[in-house]
């Protein structure tokens, strides 16, 4: 069996590695544009495929076609792929069995960024979701769908992984189905269809006015690593804050306000909309990774304000 995997970058690794150690003919178009924006990325994909000899292909969106007519895949899965694939382009035996796989619940979390997403609103489960591709983004039949637990630990980068590992159940189910020769099972979309734009500046601020502790610590644990935090201001200056929790404090609040600082004292706590207190653990400044227990030796000081 020949399987085709198409995509921008490392998410497809541990299903590159799965297919390969079970002898499956498998090789990687990746888009060199995406390569390019993300070198470290484009390099472990790289060494990785070289590692385990699997053919790499590194090209334009616009040589996808003739990639895939020339290697005749049995099933091509899309993995983290920015673009939107022609389906005219591809021949109806390809198409048949080009799935897209997507890291977030459909058709409630369309779009180019779901893990960010569910983490920022809270979701208690991340999904990933494989379908057939259609001429739209995230659209498509579904064939396989599996959500897991948000543990509390998980960030951007966690989540990403985790789910990385979980595609892989997904492509073994589809692949015994081809191998038998089975129809493969659609599933019924259920929940109203949401398109997600990525996240831009607007999204990864904090508003201390408006949001509780709980949605704090979601959108730091949304933008870490990959925004290097949420990001504030203090004294002006933007900061990012990568990690924090929610603590039941010594010290009283005493009605101040949302952003307030109230302890530096070997740590940084700082109450909330909600009249609790975050303690933030780490941050970021210029690039410059700071423990939340150092801030008051870097003019953090209590009663001053964190500001939107």
């Amino acid at each position: 069996m020949n399987i085709s995997i198409v995509t921008s970058g490392r998410l497809c690794l541990p299903l590159v590695h799965f297919l390969k150690q079970n002898r499956v003919n498998v090789s990687v178009f990746c888009d060199e544009g995406a390569m390019i924006k993300d070198p470290s990325a484009g390099e472990m994909l790289q060494q990785f495929c070289t590692g385990l000899q699997v053919p790499l292909y590194q090209a334009k969106h616009a040589d996808v076609y003739n990639w895939l007519a020339q290697t005749k895949p049995n099933a091509t899965f899309l993995l983290g792929y920015g673009h939107l694939v022609d389906v005219k382009k591809l021949d109806a035996s390809i198409l048949k069995h080009t799935y897209n796989i997507h890291f977030g619940a459909l058709p409630q979390y369309k779009g180019a960024n779901p893990v960010f997403w569910q983490l920022k609103n809270g979701e208690d489960k991340l999904t990933v979701t494989v379908h057939n591709i259609n001429n739209k983004f995230d659209d498509g039949p579904q064939v396989w769908t599996k959500s897991i637990k948000r543990e509390k630990h998980f960030n951007f980068g966690t989540a990403n992984d985790v789910l990385s590992q979980v595609t892989v159940e997904g492509v073994i189910s589809i692949l015994n189905q081809i191998a038998t020769g089975q129809k493969i099972k659609v599933l019924s979309a259920n929940g109203k269809a949401k398109y997600y734009n990525k996240p831009g500046l607007k999204e990864v601020l904090i508003s201390w006015e408006k949001m509780s502790a709980q949605e704090i610590v979601d959108l730091i644990q949304a933008c870490n690593p990959w925004n290097k935090g949420a990001i504030t201001y203090y004294n002006n200056q933007p900061v990012k804050i990568l990690d924090a929790e929610i603590i039941n404090s010594d010290v009283k609040q005493n009605d101040q306000q949302p952003g307030v600082i109230n302890n530096t004292n070997g740590k940084l706590e700082v109450c909330t909309a909600d009249n609790k207190t975050l303690q933030i653990n780490m941050l970021n400044i210029n690039d410059n990774f700071i423990p939340g227990r150092d801030a008051v030796f870097y003019m953090f000081k209590e009663k001053t304000k964190f500001t939107n």
